[in-house]
């Protein structure tokens, strides 16, 4: 009778080992097949400025730091660029024409991406209203930055916070990143009930 038993428990731990193999063997194919990154940027200023985040509850909405789903910290990455427009100091502010002019060169900005917004000149661009309306409505962003600390006029905070839209400020090394084509992970330090905190912000680039 034990030697029957002993013969079941070794059939038993055959087979289990037998799917540990293969679904070991599955998992490998999958990694590999799976999206490569060939390089990967800190965008977290290194300098005494932190890279912050500002969670949606400083600015009345609900979530905050420690709050924030998880799956609205990895998203694509959209960098737009303010261009030369026919106003004074128009590299300052990102319009529906960058935008449209963005999409027309790297497609539509991706469902649920995270915006970052540059200039070739030594400014640090706001959005105008449309321009992030449509994003905010269109695209579904999830987050918007800059290198400086003011990314949206203060009259569209209402609107950002009832939208859950966090910010990040004092982002670093835009110039080294692609406009689109990138995955971002912003990682804050998850402070209990804080409405802004430090943010690690790094871009891996396909």
């Amino acid at each position: 009778m034990n030697f029957r038993l002993l013969k079941i428990q070794a059939s038993v731990v055959a087979a289990t080992l037998s799917i540990a193999i293969l679904l070991f063997a599955a998992q490998k194919h999958t990694i590999g097949t799976g999206p490569q990154f060939r390089a990967v940027v800190d965008l977290t200023a290194s300098t005494t400025r932190n890279t912050i985040l500002v969670a949606p509850a400083k600015i009345g909405g609900v979530w905050t730091v420690d709050t924030l789903p998880a799956s609205r910290l990895v998203a694509p990455l959209a960098v737009i660029e303010a261009q030369h427009k026919s106003f004074p100091d128009s590299e300052s502010l990102v319009t529906m024409n960058d935008v449209a002019d963005y999409e027309r060169d790297h497609g539509a900005v991706p469902q649920g991406a995270i915006v970052l917004l540059t200039s070739k000149k030594q400014q640090t661009p706001q959005f105008s209203n449309d321009a992030l309306h449509f994003l905010v409505e269109a695209r579904n962003i999830v987050a918007i930055g800059n290198a400086g600390t003011s990314v949206a006029p203060s009259t569209q905070n209402a609107y950002l916070a009832t939208k859950g839209i966090y910010e990040l400020e004092n982002v670093a090394n835009l110039s080294l990143v692609p406009q689109s084509g990138v995955i971002a992970i912003a990682a804050p330090e998850k402070i209990n009930g804080a409405g802004e905190g430090p943010v690690r912000l790094m871009a891996l680039v396909r």
